[in-house]
């Protein structure tokens, strides 16, 4: 039997190169003008009474959504920059806290977030990710037309399966390590 390159174990990966896109790209990043005043309002929105690590804060600084917002909407006036930094935050957020969670968790969650999205004046949770909907959500309404509202809304509920089918998947994948049984090799 002749050896392929399948049957050569490949070398850990230690480093990944990513392309300099900015470099590929024709036109010019600009930033929004309002950016240096919606970045400290946003990090005080989000972890005003989270309890969160010194190095969880660290890691959702480093995601810099603000800049991602300001560059994706350079002309967006204050309001809708300050909604789609906070919107980038929350929503990085809730997938560092549902990578922590079981199935069971990330339905919970779910159910929180649609349910103050269906019913925002209806208080169905005292939950700090509640008050965040909440709060989010009557902002981004003000901004935009009732068909982008139902948009938002259904977009959402996809994120919240493919966040339950990933618990699923690391559930499933936990299980079947314990279930391994490693040999050794001749």
């Amino acid at each position: 039997m002749q050896n392929t390159i399948f049957d050569t174990p490949s070398p850990p990966v230690t480093k990944i190169l990513l392309p300099d896109i900015p470099a590929y790209c024709a036109f010019d990043v600009r930033f929004n003008r309002f950016t240096k005043h919606v970045s400290p309002a946003s990090k005080k929105w989000l972890s005003g009474g989270i309890e969160m690590s010194d190095k969880k804060r660290r890691a959702l600084d480093g995601l810099k959504c603000d800049v991602l917002a300001s560059v994706c909407y350079p002309n967006a006036a204050l309001p809708q920059l300050r909604v789609c930094t906070d919107f980038l935050t929350y929503l990085f957020h809730l997938d560092d806290i549902s990578d922590e969670m079981d199935i069971q968790g990330t339905q919970d969650i779910a159910d929180v977030v649609m349910n103050v999205l269906y019913h925002p004046h209806i208080r169905s949770s005292p939950s700090r990710v509640a008050d965040l909907t909440r709060d989010l959500w009557r902002r981004y309404t003000q901004t935009v037309s009732p068909a982008t509202q139902q948009r938002f809304i259904e977009t959402f509920d996809f994120y919240f399966q493919a966040v339950t089918k990933q618990a699923l998947d690391r559930e499933s994948d936990e299980n079947t390590r314990s279930r391994v049984v490693h040999r050794p090799s001749a």
